[in-house]
């Protein structure tokens, strides 16, 4: 959850991981996605309750020890995920905090505009120009160079959905066809002995899938890839990533002889990717990561890419397995 809510494109700069609890204060908020009977989680919460701390919780039950549980959309009989990364969250639980976490923050944002102040946001560092113009807003909780009309509840946090349900309704009409060649390409591998090999980049889907215990079976490459990553003739390498393809992959599988599916944002990149006999899949978000513009503000704000990375790796899962999901 950390990963997702905190140094994020289209979030909150004021959002930090969280300090030990006792340094908690009463003017402090915290934002958490509990894992379901992690004591740890709870402890957490009471705690900062009992420093006057705000909490919301995205995805808790009633009796959860925060100021707002917020219960979320999650289907109480989708099973958990079986790798430690998801610390046992199911799929639709993931879905359903990234999404609760989006629309609070848009809801929060326009609930500062009709008090007279706009957050400081994240610029995705893939824009030209991100990185220098986030340097200097990073120490401030609010914006002062843009005055933003005050925004009605709900508009933003429904734009988001709104953004969000296009972007994934777009990926089964327009990416399906590519997901079932991927898918083909797995299963060939597989059944000639080969080695299906997982690349992932962005913020919260290393931290969910991929590892000795995801039932796709996929062999992990290292976040830093080596100078020999141990692709070979006919394997398959999948990259989950964030904007384009990384070009020491290109070669690494191009020059093995091995196939390669790359999940990604449109880039210049994938042009060389698609040269050398990739399967290039569009993840139907841009650069910069962010759905919902903000009147009178300089950047978009709430992205979606962690959504649309896992619900591409899903699929292909689904689609290459024997899953009966």
């Amino acid at each position: 959850f950390i990963a997702e809510a905190a140094g994020r494109a289209g979030g909150l700069m004021m959002a930090r991981h969280l300090p030990a609890a006792d340094r908690l204060t009463a003017a402090d908020v915290v934002l958490i996605a509990p894992v379901p009977g992690h004591a740890a989680d709870t402890e957490l919460c009471q705690a900062a309750q009992r420093a006057g701390a705000l909490v919301i919780a995205f995805g808790a039950p009633p009796t959860f020890p925060a100021d707002h549980p917020l219960p979320g959309v999650a289907d109480p009989n989708d099973p958990p995920l079986p790798t430690p990364q998801s610390l046992r969250r199911s799929r639709s639980a993931v879905f359903s905090y990234i999404t609760e976490l989006w629309v609070w923050t848009g809801e929060f944002v326009a609930a500062c505009t009709r008090r007279g102040k706009m957050p400081t946001m994240w610029q995705s560092i893939s824009v030209p120009g991100g990185i220098a113009r986030n340097e200097p807003l990073q120490p401030l909780k609010f914006d002062e160079r843009f005055q933003v009309a005050p925004i009605r509840a709900g508009v933003l946090g429904r734009a988001y959905l709104k953004e969000l349900a296009l972007r994934l309704r777009r990926l089964r009409e327009r990416e399906l066809r590519r997901l079932q060649q991927a898918a083909r390409l797995v299963r060939a591998a597989r059944r000639d002995g080969k080695t299906v090999h997982l690349w992932i980049r962005g913020h919260l889907p290393p931290l969910i899938i991929g590892g000795p215990q995801d039932p796709a079976g996929f062999r992990l490459l290292p976040y830093e890839l080596p100078a020999n990553p141990g692709i070979a003739a006919g394997d398959v390498v999948v990259f989950v990533g964030y904007v384009g393809a990384d070009p020491p992959l290109v070669d690494a599988a191009a020059n093995a002889g091995a196939k390669a599916i790359w999940f990604a944002a449109p880039d210049p990149s994938l042009t060389d990717a698609r040269r050398r006999g990739g399967l290039v899949i569009d993840q139907q978000w841009r650069v910069g990561d962010c759905l919902v513009p903000v009147p009178g503000y300089d950047v978009s704000i709430l992205p979606p890419s962690a959504i649309t990375q896992l619900a591409c790796y899903w699929a292909l899962v689904d689609e290459a397995t024997d899953s009966p999901r």
